[in-house]
């Protein structure tokens, strides 16, 4: 094999078949995914780690498998760390294939990084070794196929992690939408009272306004209650006087004062403001004491009060508009309408 080359072309599988005929010593340096050091005796692998990988007897110390009384006992200190593999040959008492097969563990999961990798570059040092010594060795075969078992099982625990976060991913947003649904229902339940509430409290304040009604007496005394003519507090009765359709009612007199039962008495009447179109004399007309008034007469008198046009009057009544125009002329000869706009 050659000395140095890129890993294109080059993958580490073809580089450890080459080495195995070539019954390869030393050291081949990885310069790829990451730093990696595979070792090498007689075309056999006896470790692979990485640049940055703390001391091997470190790793062992913590591993369990060797003890700092064994390694300061029964192995020769090196420029690199010492020399682990004379303790083994000289102490009965260290488990060799426990160390083995962590080795092996250790140097599979190293190459898995490399397998299928074809970039960067590697570099064969033939005289390079590792300063613990030849703990165990393997073919490069037993390495790759232990380094394809343990990736295949990385991936299937890197699937079951992913699988596991979405499930916990949508276990969270199912719980949030329950939450939000929760706060939309009782959001709709607040104003569904509120409104019941305000529905109410207009039906009261609806039967409290209606002329002959406990709250409201009518003009005359022993005369059955209902809006005085020419009382602009009575007739006034919109929130709004320039809202001329009224509400968006099925019957469009249902907010109309219905006519007295009997007649009614007539006071002077006065314009209040430029849209309030009930004008009289400062008196009744002459001879008149009480008059009285159709149906359609009332609602005009009523609606002319809050400020409608000649036009208005015609729709909100659902009357033609010389029908309409009619019972203003009759009013107005009659002392109680002078115009309508």
């Amino acid at each position: 094999m050659m000395r140095r080359g890129p890993l294109a072309g080059n993958p580490i599988e073809s580089l450890l078949d080459a080495a195995a005929d070539e019954r390869a010593n030393g050291v081949i340096e990885l310069h790829s995914v990451a730093e990696g050091r595979v070792y090498l005796v007689e075309g056999e692998i006896y470790l692979a780690d990485l640049v940055e990988q703390r001391p091997l007897e470190q790793l062992l110390l913590e591993a369990g498998l060797l003890t700092q009384a064994q390694i300061e006992r029964h192995t020769e200190p090196g420029d690199d760390g010492p020399y682990l593999a004379l303790a083994l040959d000289t102490d009965a008492t260290i488990d060799e294939h426990a160390i083995a097969d962590w080795l092996l563990e250790r140097t599979a999961t190293t190459l898995a990084r490399f397998v299928g990798v074809d970039q960067g570059e590697y570099e064969l040092d033939p005289y390079a070794s590792h300063s613990a010594g030849i703990l165990a060795s393997w073919t490069h075969r037993e390495v790759l196929d232990r380094a394809r078992v343990l990736r295949i099982e990385a991936e299937e625990r890197a699937e079951a992690d992913r699988i596991e976060a979405d499930r916990l991913d949508a276990e969270r947003r199912a719980e949030i939408e329950r939450r939000e649904a929760a706060q939309r229902a009782d959001a709709e339940r607040t104003e569904a009272a509120r409104l019941q509430a305000a529905r109410e409290a207009a039906d009261r304040g609806g039967v409290s306004e209606r002329p002959g009604g406990p709250e409201q007496s009518g003009g005359a005394e022993g005369t059955p209650g209902g809006p005085d003519v020419g009382s602009t507090d009575t007739v006034r009765t919109d929130p709004d006087p320039t809202d001329a359709g009224g509400p968006d009612v099925a019957d469009p007199h249902a907010d109309l004062p219905p006519p007295p039962d009997a007649p009614i008495d007539v006071p002077p009447v006065h314009a209040v403001d430029a849209q309030v179109l009930i004008v009289t004399s400062d008196a009744a007309p002459d001879g008149l004491d009480v008059i009285e008034l159709s149906p359609l007469e009332w609602r005009v008198v009523v609606l002319a009060a809050r400020g409608m046009s000649l036009t208005d009057l015609a729709r909100r009544l659902d009357l033609g508009q010389d029908e309409v125009a009619g019972a203003v002329a009759a009013l107005s000869d009659r002392g109680l309408l002078a115009t309508v706009g």
